[in-house]
C-alpha cells in the first residue's frame, strides 16, 4: 500500500480552522396562572458549527448517490436566538396538552448547494453560508392514556422559513470579482434569492403509540410515525432548480424492558416498511416535474441496554 501526503503550511487557505469562544445566554420563565395551567416564555442562544467534513475542502460520495460534495474551509458558524411561548396543561399525571409558538433567527445557516459542471449532467455539490433565515411556526402536543395499557402521544408543528441568500451590494461585489463566491456568503448566483431553508418542512407530525404488557409497565412496545411535507434536499444554483424531497412519512417499532431502575434493554426496528424516498426537480421553463434521486434506506435493527450508575 501506497500513501501520499501533502504539507500544508498555516497559511494555506484550503485550512479550515475553528478555535472560537461563544457566550451562549438563556433565560426560561414559568408563570403558573391556574392550577395544573403554565405559561412558559423562554429565549436562548445556541450556535452549529460546521463538522469536519463541511471544513475540509476534499470531495467525497454520499452513499446514496454519485456526484462528489465538497466541503467549505470558509464556512461560518450559525447562531440562532431563539424565542418560545408556551401554554401548558396537566389534565392528570399522566395526560397533558401544549399549544406553543416558537421563532427562530439563523445567522450564516450552513446549506448544501448544487452547481452545474459544464459538458456534464451530473452536479458538484458544495457547503456554503446564507446570509440569514428565520423560521417561525405553532406547536402542538397532546398525550393521553386511554387505558392502563394504551398510551398515545402526539405533536404536530406548521412552519414558515424563510432565507435571505446574499443582498444586492455583496451580490455586486461576487459579480465583479471583488470578493471569492465562497468566502462570505452561499450563493455566487442563486436561482432563487428568498426561499424556505433547506430541509425545513412547512409541516411536521410525530405519532406513538405505547402498549404495555402489564401493569407494572415493565413491558412496552412503541408504535411510532413520523411525517414530513415537502422540503428543499439541494439548494439550486447557476440557474439549477431546487431539488425537492417529496413529503412521505417513516414508521419504527421499539422494545423496551425496564428490569428495574437502573437496568434498561431495548430493541428497535426502524422504517419498518422501507418507505421510498423521492427527491424531484421541476423544469422553470416547462413545469414538468423529474424525478432527481429515488431511493430506499432498508430496514434498521438495533440491540441495546443502558445500565444507570
Amino acid at each position: 500500500m501506497l500513501v501520499r501526503a501533502n504539507i500544508c503550511d498555516a497559511t494555506n487557505v484550503g485550512i479550515g480552522e475553528l478555535r472560537t469562544k461563544d457566550k451562549l445566554p438563556s433565560a426560561n420563565v414559568v408563570w403558573e396562572f391556574a392550577k395544573d395551567m403554565n405559561l412558559r416564555l423562554g429565549y436562548s442562544q445556541t450556535l452549529t458549527r460546521p463538522d469536519l467534513r463541511e471544513l475540509s475542502p476534499f470531495g467525497f460520495a454520499a452513499y446514496f448517490q454519485a456526484d462528489r460534495i465538497f466541503g467549505n474551509a470558509s464556512l461560518q458558524r450559525t447562531y440562532i436566538h431563539n424565542y418560545d411561548l408556551r401554554w401548558e396543561y396537566y389534565i392528570t399525571n399522566t395526560d397533558y396538552i401544549g399549544v406553543g409558538a416558537f421563532f427562530k433567527n439563523l445567522s450564516n445557516p450552513i446549506e448544501l448547494i448544487g452547481l452545474p459542471v459544464a459538458g456534464s449532467a451530473s452536479l458538484v455539490y458544495k457547503y456554503a453560508n446564507a446570509q440569514q433565515a428565520t423560521i417561525r411556526g405553532i406547536e402542538l402536543d397532546y398525550r393521553k392514556e386511554l387505558l392502563w395499557w394504551l398510551r398515545v402521544e402526539a405533536n404536530v408543528f406548521f412552519i414558515k422559513s424563510r432565507v435571505d441568500v446574499i443582498d444586492s451590494k455583496i451580490y455586486g461585489l461576487i459579480s465583479t470579482g471583488q470578493v471569492d463566491p465562497l468566502s462570505t456568503y452561499a450563493a455566487y448566483s442563486p436561482t432563487t434569492l428568498n426561499r424556505p431553508l433547506q430541509g425545513q418542512s412547512d409541516f411536521v407530525a410525530n405519532l406513538k403509540v405505547d402498549v404495555f404488557v402489564s401493569k407494572s409497565k415493565k413491558h412496552n412496545i412503541g408504535f411510532y410515525h413520523n411525517y414530513f411535507s415537502d422540503r428543499i434536499a439541494l439548494v439550486g444554483s447557476d440557474g439549477v432548480p431546487n431539488a425537492i424531497q417529496k413529503g412521505t412519512g417513516t414508521s419504527d417499532v421499539v422494545y423496551t424492558y425496564r428490569h428495574n431502575d437502573r437496568l434498561d434493554f431495548r430493541s428497535s426496528v426502524r422504517n419498518v416498511m422501507n418507505t421510498q424516498f423521492k427527491i424531484t426537480q421541476t423544469d422553470p421553463l416547462t413545469g414538468q416535474e423529474y424525478v432527481f434521486q429515488k431511493y430506499r434506506t432498508g430496514l434498521d435493527v438495533s440491540f441495546s441496554a443502558t445500565y444507570k450508575l
